[in-house]
């Protein structure tokens, strides 16, 4: 959000007037960290979440001694127990990690062994999706929706026609990733290559014929807009 964003720059304006002084807490250490190294809007509201999350582990005030294997997996168990997805835990231990070694390149901590640092188990899930009838459903109600989107006028009905498609092949995110999609991320194959917002990492999917045709017809590649 905007008040989130406000924050933000508030407390990275605050550590960049402290220069080489240390970080007085791992959220700030996360602030710095993230500015250092240009990292994305996703990426670096991940990371500052995780430091928020697992702040008490590691010692405020700029004790990072404290922070411990131990003290790590306690924070760890909370959120497990958060009702947290195992994926989002292990990323978030995956990101004290990173501050973690980032601390101690700078002689603030010990070094952590990963391997004491506790993983959660994941247990495989399928996925759940609309099946092929339901989405032709969609697909055919789409061509009953009337009117239009302001201020480019372009049908709405044909814009959720493509938006479904789109979903269809991609799988992406719908706002942060799907919302985004421009004509210079699909090759001439069909081919798209986006990296997500969320994550950080590429995302790699084919575009079929009529997916990239209900595209071009509500945004053509000449088009001002």
């Amino acid at each position: 959000t905007h008040r989130a964003y406000s924050v933000f720059e508030e407390n990275l304006a605050r550590i960049r007037e402290r220069g080489s002084l240390p970080p007085e807490c791992l959220v700030d250490a996360a602030i710095q960290y993230a500015d250092e190294r240009s990292l994305s809007c996703g990426q670096t509201r991940n990371m500052v979440k995780t430091a928020r999350d697992c702040d008490d582990a590691s010692g405020r005030a700029g004790d990072f001694q404290k922070l411990t294997q131990e003290l790590a997996n306690v924070g760890i168990s909370k959120l497990a127990k958060r009702n947290l997805a195992p994926g989002t835990v292990n990323r978030k231990r995956g990101d004290l990690l990173v501050l973690w070694r980032s601390l101690a390149d700078r002689d603030l901590c010990k070094y952590p062994n990963a391997r004491r640092v506790k993983r959660i188990k994941a247990k495989p899930q399928v996925p759940q999706t609309a099946s092929r009838e339901e989405i032709q459903k969609l697909l055919t109600a789409c061509w009953g929706i009337r009117g239009r989107f302001r201020p480019h006028g372009q049908s709405i009905g044909r814009v959720l026609f493509a938006w479904i498609h789109l979903a269809w092949d991609g799988a992406l995110r719908p706002w942060a990733d799907q919302l985004h999609l421009r004509h210079d991320h699909i090759r001439p194959d069909g081919v798209v290559v986006m990296i997500q917002s969320k994550t950080g990492y590429p995302h790699v999917f084919r575009l079929r014929d009529v997916t990239r045709e209900a595209i071009d017809d509500i945004c053509p590649k000449d088009a001002e807009r």
